[in-house]
This record gives C-alpha cells, structure tokens and sequence, in this order.
C-alpha cells in the first residue's frame, strides 16, 4: 500500500470527524473504513461524486462500482492488491468483514497499520 496514503486514511479513521457505518462505502453520513478512503480519493483528485452509497467516477473510465468496495481506481491509487483487503483478526479475514462486525475504526486502523 501506497505509505503516504495509509498514512492519511490511518489518521482520517482515528480522528473522529467521519461516523461510522455498516454493508456501504457510504450511507448518508456515515461511512465504512473503505468508504473513508474513498473519500480521502475524492477530496485528494476531486473526481467522483457520492451516489447512494457509492461513489461515481469519471466518465471516460466507466467502471463497475459496489457499495461496500471501492473502485478499481482508488485501489489503484491507494496501492491496494484487493479492493478489500485480507487481514489476519479474531473479528474477520477482510476490512470491510470487520468494520461490518461493529470493530472500531480506531481498532481497524490498528490492523491496517500492522498489515498492509
């Protein structure tokens, strides 16, 4: 993963300033721990707008865009192997598996911090 960004979405999830939600990238105003970097993607480029739950792309590059995972692109962009990464944890084997469990962001960014 990309350092600079790890760095940042490590901050953004321990800072308090993004409420936490479950099953989408983004319902209303809370967000999953993916979702939060799919935000961090969006106030870093400035593309992508948010769309019940999911975040349209540019459109020169259509692509398929879930809920609960980010694009292709952002992965991409934030050197992400998996649009939801696999971790090792007592709570799941992937991030977004454990955000959906009720695990922390502060505890989430604990793993990313360890493993990826």
């Amino acid at each position: 993963m990309n350092k600079n960004i790890k760095n940042k979405w490590l901050k953004a999830l321990r800072s308090g300033e993004y409420k936490q939600g479950k099953s989408a990238l983004r319902d209303g105003d809370t967000y999953c721990c993916l979702g939060v970097l799919t935000e961090l993607y969006r106030k870093e480029t400035g593309l992508g707008i948010w769309e019940k739950g999911k975040i349209g792309m540019d459109f020169y590059n259509e692509e398929e865009i879930s809920m609960g995972v980010p694009s292709k692109t952002i992965c991409e962009w934030a050197g992400l192997n998996d649009e939801n990464p696999s971790v090792e944890s007592e709570h799941g084997i992937c991030i977004a598996e454990i955000n959906d469990k009720g695990v922390s962001f502060n505890e989430i960014a604990d793993i990313i911090e360890e493993q990826l």
